[in-house]
């Protein structure tokens, strides 16, 4: 279990790592709370990843449809193949 101290430190390492995510940080833009412990704040944690696994889904489901209906046949061929082999988790569009 943690005590206080440990909980406060993880709680502002998960502060510090929400703020990166919206480019900020908390000794430049909020000076006044306390500092985060460095070594916590990338624990376990890959930053380009995470970004990269924040997207807004329902957005982008909204903009698939009519996104696809710009697609010549080529292209929505192509687009089939290698959906099918992402869903599929298979390399190559064969």
């Amino acid at each position: 279990m943690l005590d206080d101290e440990q909980l406060k430190s993880y709680t502002l390492a998960e502060i510090e790592r929400l703020l990166q995510g919206h480019g900020k940080n908390i000794k430049e833009d909020y000076p006044t709370i306390p500092q985060s412990d460095v070594s916590l704040s990338n624990k376990g944690h890959n930053r380009l990843i995470y970004d990269e696994l924040r997207y807004d889904k329902n957005k982008l489901r909204k903009e698939h449809r009519p996104l696809m209906s710009t697609m010549t046949l080529k292209q929505k061929i192509i687009y089939v193949k290698i959906m099918a082999r992402v869903e599929a988790y298979r390399p190559g569009v064969l």
